[in-house]
């Protein structure tokens, strides 16, 4: 039996459990000693290629062009030799290919008919079967002839509407939607209470779900969630963490201050901090949802307050979570939620640093960790870098963001009174300030349009053997909210140095 109460965004988000992800991109190995310049990320190559490293140098030199070593491709991946003998690693925080049979293909999340009536994603790392309507089964999730099947107990589900990566299945109860959501490694659902009297039904006192499995077993973990495991090795693929809601946050007004940062910003009107299914917006009430796991059934209390709060703000959003266990790691920690773990970014592709920009409920300052792997024991470092997309600006001004290296590792349990260094970040090493205002308006792999210097960090990873790096960003002022800024998930650190991969 588990019982919870603790903060998450993202319903039933399941992935599977990867090998170890960095978070490095374009690592360049050359042999000479002076520096080189850093080479942009290798595009995702399918010719020529050979099979081993040896193989792929001699093939570049001779055909004076990139050759990708085949031996050194995974979903997260790819190395290339060039013809000058220096190899360039791309590591990935996002898969970025899949296997399809005997095939590699291109990671596409989005959603497509299934032979069988069911929906899945096009080419993603873990099998999802979303149900079609009727009696099917929610969602069945498959992996190595393992499964999960989570199932709705209240009378056959709805056709589904179906857009991109997103299913919505309308009025599962009276005025409640079940969105779906699927990446390449999982999914989430959420329910949306649209009304006040969908608040009150009896079905969302105590909302039971069905969990099933195949060649799993479900255990309660130390930190009170539950895990899927593998009985043959006691690794954990699947994991679910402890559900929380949220509302809809002030639906008119702002303040001036909103509506300045807003019509100022560079790449659109519509503020990302808004609540949705995704997660809560910046202005949401959040509360925790309490969860208890018996044999084959999750049982969820949402918070009775928030249901019936007047103040509460529709659509209300319930959110029981399933999420990836993975080795790739970056975190968002907020002053405001103190004892609150955002492992992940709790699945959004983007998160804010610094003060709210507008009348917030609860949430203050936000930070951001990335966790970049560091395979450099005994290597110069010559050059490195981190980049990472910036998606939003609340104020098109220049203002200044902080790149440093932690005194210590994140994991899922990081929140602000925990983080490394404390709320002073003592110990901290600033690395780089910039003050970038140009903005993507989504979070791919690829598309980082900001660089910080990082060789200082790399250089002590390298000096002290450690597989892995934290970096943490903040606002240079956080007492204003024109200083905000949104960065992506998609973190990366090209890294020139000597020696071999």
């Amino acid at each position: 039996m588990v019982r919870r109460r603790r903060r998450r965004d993202g319903l039933f988000r399941v992935g599977l459990v990867a090998g170890m992800v960095g978070l490095l991109s374009g690592m360049v190995f050359v042999q000479p000693p002076e520096a080189v310049p850093l080479i942009p990320t290798a595009a995702l190559a399918e010719e020529p290629v050979r099979d081993t490293e040896a193989e792929a140098l001699v093939a570049a030199k001779e055909l004076d062009q990139p050759v990708e070593v085949l031996a050194l491709r995974t979903e997260y991946r790819d190395v290339f030799a060039q013809p000058d003998g220096t190899l360039i690693a791309n590591d990935y925080t996002q898969p970025v290919r899949v296997t399809q049979g005997d095939s590699w293909v291109p990671a596409d999340a989005t959603l497509v008919a299934q032979p069988d009536g069911s929906y899945g994603p096009s080419a993603a790392l873990l099998g999802i079967q979303l149900s079609p309507g009727g009696d099917v089964p929610l969602t069945v999730a498959i992996r190595d002839q393992k499964s999960m099947t989570l199932t709705w107990p209240h009378g056959p589900l709805p056709e589904p509407v179906v857009v991109d990566s997103q299913a919505t299945y309308p009025d599962v109860l009276p005025d409640v939607d079940l969105v779906t959501n699927v990446t390449v490694e999982g999914f989430s659902h959420v329910l949306v209470v649209k009304t006040p009297e969908a608040a009150e039904l009896p079905e969302l006192q105590d909302l039971r779900l069905g969990v099933t499995t195949v060649g799993l077993t479900i255990e309660e973990t130390p930190e009170g969630g539950v895990v899927a495991l593998d009985p043959a090795t006691n690794n954990p693929v699947l994991q679910a963490d402890a559900p929380t809601m949220w509302d809809s946050g002030p639906q008119e007004g702002g303040g001036v201050l909103a509506t300045e940062a807003l019509s100022s910003a560079s790449d659109t009107s519509t503020d990302p901090g808004a609540a949705s299914a995704q997660g809560p917006g910046d202005t949401s009430k959040v509360a925790p949802v309490e969860l208890e796991y018996t044999e084959n059934m999750l049982t969820l209390t949402p918070d009775q307050g928030m249901l019936t709060d007047p103040a509460t703000s529709f659509p209300l959003y319930i959110d029981p979570v399933w999420q990836s266990s993975t080795n790739s790691g970056w975190a968002m920690v907020d002053s405001g939620y103190p004892n609150e773990e955002y492992w992940k970014f709790d699945t959004k592709r983007h998160e804010r640093i610094g003060r709210c920009p507008s009348s917030c409920y609860n949430s203050k300052v936000k930070r951001l960790f990335y966790r970049l792997a560091t395979p450099y024991s005994g290597r110069t470092i010559l050059q490195a870098e981190f980049r990472v997309t910036l998606q939003h600006v609340y104020n098109s001004t220049a203002r200044a963001a902080a790149l440093y290296v932690m005194p210590a590792g994140i994991s899922s349990s990081t929140n602000w009174n925990n983080q490394p260094g404390g709320s002073g970040w003592s110990g901290a090493t600033h690395l780089a300030t910039n003050s970038p205002t140009k903005t993507q308006s989504s979070c791919t792999s690829t598309n980082q349009n900001t660089e910080w210097n990082a060789k200082a960090a790399v250089e002590l990873a390298a000096k002290n053997g450690w597989s892995t790096v934290t970096l943490g960003m903040r606002s240079v002022n956080e007492t204003s909210g024109l200083h905000t800024k949104r960065f992506c998930d998609n973190g990366s650190s090209p890294c020139s140095t000597t020696g071999h991969p």
